[in-house]
Parts: C-alpha cells; sequence; structure tokens
C-alpha cells in the first residue's frame, strides 16, 4: 500500500485494484494515469536505490555446524522447497554475504554438502542436518569462520543472503575475507550509565543521545554513498576503496567515533556521480558503463515518459454508455435533469480548484499536505450531496451520467486545472463505476 504514504492518496490505493479487477480498459485515460504514476514511482525508487530481485536465492540464518563435518569453505543449505532444495545441490555451490558488506570477501563462495554426503560422513553426527528446516550452517573449522568473513558476522541470529543461481555463482571468483580483527569496537560512554529517570541529567543524556544519532546516521551514510560511487568510477584504485570501507565498518561498530573527517569531505565530496544515481543528469555526473549503468539504461529505453490527459483521445466506456442508454429510453426528461445537476457539480468543483491553485506559490509543505486533505474532503462532500439527492437505486445511472459528463467536458477542453476532470468522476464514484463496467464484463 505505496500510496498510504500520501494522505490525499488514499484513493489510489483500492481502485486501482478494483478498476484491475473490473477490467477496465487500459486506455481508459484515469487508469493510463495510474499506471503511468505507478512506473514512474518505481523509477524515482530505482533512481534512488537499485534493487534485483533474483528468484534463486534466500535470506537464512546462519548455524555453526557443532558437529565438525564440514570442511573449511564448505557449508550446508536447508530451504525447506524440494525443487529449491534440489537445484542447490545439483549445482554444488552457493555464494552468501550479510548485509551491509564493505569489502569483496564479503561476498562469499562455499562448496553447498549435501545432507546425504553429510550423513556418509559420520551417520550419527549428520543426523543433526536432518532437523534443520530452514538456515545455512557454516563450518567453524579454521582461525576465523565464515561468518566473521562476511563483514564482521556471527551467529548470534544474523541473516545471510544466499544465492544459488548458476550464472552469479559461476561467475563470482574465490577471495579471501578481509581481516577485520583490528578493527576493535570501542566503549560506547553512553551505555553502563545509571541515572534516575527524574533527574534532570537525564533529560540531558537523551537530548545528547539522540543529536549523537542523527551525526552518526548523516556521517554513515555520506561513507556509504561515497563508497558506492567510489566503486563505479574506475578512476579508484582498491586501496583508496577498501580505505572508505573501512571506514563505514568502523562507523558502525563505534558510532560514537566520527569516522568521516573534513579531510574526507574535501577529498570526496565533490565526487561526480554515475548517471544511475544522480536524481537528476546534470551538474556533475558522468556516464557509468558499469553493470548498474547498463541496467539503468536499459529501463530507461523501455519507455518511460510524462503523462498528459490531453494526450489521450479515449472513447467512452461501453458499458457506461450502454447504462445511460437504457435510462434514456426509459425516462429521457429525467437523465436530462441529472446531466444538468451533473454539469453543475463539475462546474463548482472546477472552481473551487482553480481558486485553490492560484494559491499554491505561496504555501509551504505543511499548508500543501493541507491542501491535498482539504481536496480529498472536497469529493467527499460532492459524494454526500449526490447520495441525499438521489435514491440509492438511481445511484448508479447518477454516476455514470457523471462520468458522461467529465468525457464531454474533457474532450471539450472546458477543464483547466491540468486537464484532469476524468479524475472528479472516478474519485466521487469509483465503486459504482467498478461495478457497471464489471457487471457488464461478466455479461459479455
Amino acid at each position: 500500500r505505496k500510496y498510504l504514504r500520501d494522505s490525499h492518496c488514499l484513493f489510489e490505493d483500492d481502485v486501482l485494484m478494483r478498476m484491475l479487477h473490473a477490467r477496465v480498459p487500459l486506455d481508459e485515460p484515469v487508469m493510463t494515469c495510474m499506471v503511468n504514476d505507478f512506473i514512474n514511482d518505481e523509477f524515482k525508487r530505482y533512481r534512488e536505490k537499485s534493487k534485483f530481485p533474483v528468484i534463486e536465492s534466500r535470506y537464512l540464518r546462519m548455524l555453526p555446524d557443532h558437529t565438525g563435518l564440514l570442511e573449511s569453505n564448505e557449508a550446508f543449505v536447508a530451504l525447506g522447497d524440494g525443487g529449491a532444495q534440489y537445484d542447490v545441490e545439483r549445482l554444488g555451490s552457493v555464494v552468501a554475504m550479510r548485509l551491509p558488506s564493505y569489502f569483496k570477501g564479503d561476498l562469499r563462495k562455499l562448496r553447498n554438502v549435501s545432507k546425504t554426503d553429510l550423513m556418509q560422513r559420520c551417520p550419527e553426527r549428520g543426523k543433526f542436518f536432518g532437523g534443520v528446516v530452514a538456515a545455512i550452517v557454516l563450518s567453524t573449522r579454521g582461525t576465523r569462520s565464515e561468518a566473521e568473513m562476511m563483514s564482521g558476522g556471527d551467529f548470534d541470529g544474523d541473516i545471510a543472503w544466499c544465492c544459488w543461481n548458476e550464472v552469479i555463482v559461476n561467475s563470482v571468483q574465490e577471495c579471501p575475507g578481509h581481516n577485520t580483527e583490528s578493527y576493535h569496537p570501542t566503549k560506547d560512554p553512553f551505555k553502563e550509565r545509571t541515572i534516575e529517570h527524574t533527574n534532570p541529567a537525564w533529560t540531558d543524556l537523551i537530548i545528547n543521545y539522540t543529536m549523537h544519532h542523527r551525526h552518526d546516521k548523516k556521517r554513515l551514510g555520506k561513507l556509504v554513498k561515497t563508497l558506492e560511487m567510489m566503486r563505479d568510477n574506475p578512476r579508484f584504485g582498491s586501496n583508496e576503496v577498501n580505505e572508505i570501507a573501512r571506514k563505514a565498518f568502523i562507523q558502525v561498530d563505534n558510532p560514537h567515533k566520527p569516522q568521516w573527517t573534513e579531510a574526507d569531505q574535501l577529498k570526496y565530496g565533490s565526487l561526480p556521480k554515475p548517471h544511475w544515481l544522480a536524481l537528476a543528469r546534470t551538474g556533475n555526473t558522468y556516464q557509468s558503463k558499469r553493470v548498474l549503468g547498463e541496467l539503468f539504461d536499459m529501463f530507461d529505453r523501455a519507455g518511460r515518459k510524462d503523462f498528459n490527459f490531453r494526450d489521450i483521445e479515449a472513447e467512452m466506456n461501453v458499458h457506461i454508455r450502454e447504462r445511460i442508454e437504457k435510462a434514456y429510453r426509459k425516462d429521457r426528461e429525467e437523465v436530462e435533469v441529472i446531466r444538468k445537476d451533473m454539469r453543475t457539480h463539475l462546474s463548482n468543483f472546477n472552481q473551487t480548484m482553480r481558486d485553490k491553485i492560484r494559491g499554491r506559490e505561496r504555501e509551504d509543505e505543511v499548508e500543501t499536505r493541507l491542501r491535498g486533505k482539504a481536496i480529498l474532503g472536497l469529493y467527499k462532500q460532492h459524494r454526500l450531496d449526490i447520495e441525499n439527492t438521489y435514491e440509492d437505486d438511481d445511484l448508479p445511472k447518477v454516476f455514470a451520467i457523471l462520468y458522461e459528463q467529465t468525457y464531454f467536458q474533457s474532450r471539450d477542453r472546458m477543464f483547466r486545472w491540468n486537464g484532469k476532470p476524468y479524475v472528479f468522476a472516478w474519485k466521487v464514484g469509483h465503486d459504482y463505476l467498478t461495478r457497471i463496467i464489471a457487471d457488464g464484463e461478466a455479461k459479455k
């Protein structure tokens, strides 16, 4: 329910699903607008944080191998899914990593050992693996466990991303884990302090901790963003990348010890951004030729474009038109009266919107949200007025005529506020319109 974050967008959250289930044609203007907004919103999310789902992967809890049957660089993966379990054992290898990861050695390539092989090694101790439902069991042999080599992980509930996609697994080369043993966390000054809640010093402690937490998140964000840009930019060598990765790793375990310094700000603060990371392709950016850059360009070529209601010349929905024609044959005078009333609603709403938009430049962010709620209340008021004027049995016919009048006024360009008269009919009578279309599609 991604639209819930905007109070005046509650309409889209349910109605888009209703329209899809009712088989509203995709060329219907409001449907086209909502789908277009959804696609553009996904592009925005993609710009801010790229995510590429991999089907052959899971997030699994890491467990230590207390039986000692797993050798170094071996793992046992249990998925609780017969088909996926077969794919893992057939491939023979998996890659695993914790999030966040900082160093290239944090991505571990492990040889997967099947339950059958473990039972052959020791039938008695191998019974343990038969009881594991969904987890990745890692070897504890050697000076460092595989969990620790995943950016300093351990077995106290940490989750690892495990992948058995053949293309990805075969593309990963084995790499020694980065040594993080020297990055010891220091004592947190905010811990182990006992102060009475009634003591004034308690309030000061909470305020200081809150401000410190905010600054720590800001520093960590700069380090991670810089690390992403440096990994994409071929000018930077591994030593510079490892230095920023080391600082980010320490910043997580030592939130009270700032790692992002003024020297880092001068050196890295003005780095050019890859075009897939920049919110706007202007300023200090460059065209990335790496994987994320190529994927971003591929999606960009897929046809993302801005939508304008005036670009659509749609026909009136056939089922709504049939409902109006049926009512017209039954009582022509009544239909004309309803048409006149609906034009009055449209005119009043259009004038109100014009008045609100004229003052938009003088509004700040809070006033903009209040204006959105006021518009939502305006839709509800028109809906209430219509319901109080007509009988319940006549409402499907009334809202069908409302849709008809918005269609005509849209076609004649009588609305001037961003060209959205279609939205008014759907905002006010969405449940009746979807019912008319769904019933028509069912009969057809």
